[in-house]
């Protein structure tokens, strides 16, 4: 066989480590994926599962493709690598913007339900804004992708690319700010009225770095900055996307599955789980050991105002539950 282009040889090098990430991201997802079908079978959580098992198939088939498409590309046909419009390379860009649609839904949904409140409304109007258009332009770029001889440098192509890719990027920073902003709200909160050793299953930087998607809105600025500066790395960074992006929802859905997310609380970390309401009429009273609904006692003064401010603080955490 005829020797490459050195530039095109290192392009094709590049790219097959960029493959090789991919499918160990793949591989951590897999496991990531099939523990959560584990105990959302257990939770009996039919929509989350339902969600997980649909995004584990489409992954799976942008996986197995975008495999075959490399092989393509590096062994099969190494002198037009940046051809789109072959069936393979539609396929992947399918699946991965349904994946994109999920998982920033999913996301956009969390924030819904941490900004419960009289603000909800008005906060979630742009990122709402937003996620319409990410949809359009995606759209478009999967049918301009699709056209016979399209290549990256087609220019519907690039313009409707770098659309999609900005509003997506924009609403997972976006969201990400919000939700983090307003954990860490709740951590203030919680730091005050019940001292800094309760809540740290909600409120440490780990668990608000996991519920606000952190890691896919700096994954994603990291490529924005490889693409900026026409890195090489951009080739190994890009394929990892369509996996970190469906890693991250799963992260959120596991702590929802094993019951540390805001679905449910544990007595051990916060005292908010020694809650318990009365109904209509009847007065419920928090103690450090236990609360009985309706059973009437006589607090101090100083106790009822921390009564009164734990109520209100248990009243802004959101019970995030499909």
């Amino acid at each position: 066989m005829a020797s490459l282009d050195p530039a095109l040889q290192s392009l094709l090098d590049i790219s097959y480590t960029g493959s090789n990430m991919a499918s160990i991201c793949y591989g951590a997802y897999l496991c990531l994926a099939l523990s959560n079908i584990y105990y959302l079978i257990r939770r009996k959580s039919r929509i989350l599962l339902a969600y997980t098992i649909f995004m584990l198939c489409v992954t799976t088939i942008y996986m197995g493709v975008a495999i075959n498409y490399s092989q393509h590309q590096i062994i099969d046909d190494p002198t037009s690598p940046d051809l789109l419009s072959v069936w393979p390379q539609v396929v992947v860009a399918a699946a991965y913007t349904v994946n994109t649609w999920f998982t920033d839904g999913y996301l956009l949904y969390r924030c819904y339900v941490i900004w419960t409140g009289h603000f909800q409304m008005l906060v979630m109007i742009l990122p709402v804004l937003t996620y319409l258009g990410s949809i359009g332009t995606s759209i478009a770029n999967v049918v301009f992708t699709a056209n016979p001889g399209s290549t990256y440098s087609s220019h519907l192509v690039q313009v409707f690319g770098t659309a999609n890719w900005s509003l997506s990027l924009s609403l997972n920073v976006m969201l990400t700010g919000l939700i983090a902003g307003r954990l860490l709200r709740y951590r203030a909160k919680l730091r005050k009225v019940l001292g800094p050793n309760h809540g740290k299953v909600y409120t440490n930087i780990l668990a608000i770095s996991v519920e606000s998607a952190a890691l896919y809105a700096i994954f994603e600025i990291m490529v924005l900055v490889t693409f900026l500066k026409n890195s090489p790395t951009e080739n190994v960074f890009f394929p990892m996307t369509g996996n970190i992006q469906v890693i991250t929802p799963n992260l959120i859905i596991l702590r929802v599955a094993k019951g540390i997310s805001f679905t449910t609380e544990d007595s051990k970390d916060t005292a908010l789980s020694m809650m318990e309401f009365a109904p209509s009429g009847k007065p419920s009273m928090i103690s450090g050991d236990s609360t009985r609904v309706g059973e009437k006692q006589s607090p101090s003064p100083s106790s009822r105002r921390l009564n009164k401010s734990q109520i209100s603080l248990a009243n802004s955490f959101p019970e995030i539950e499909v």
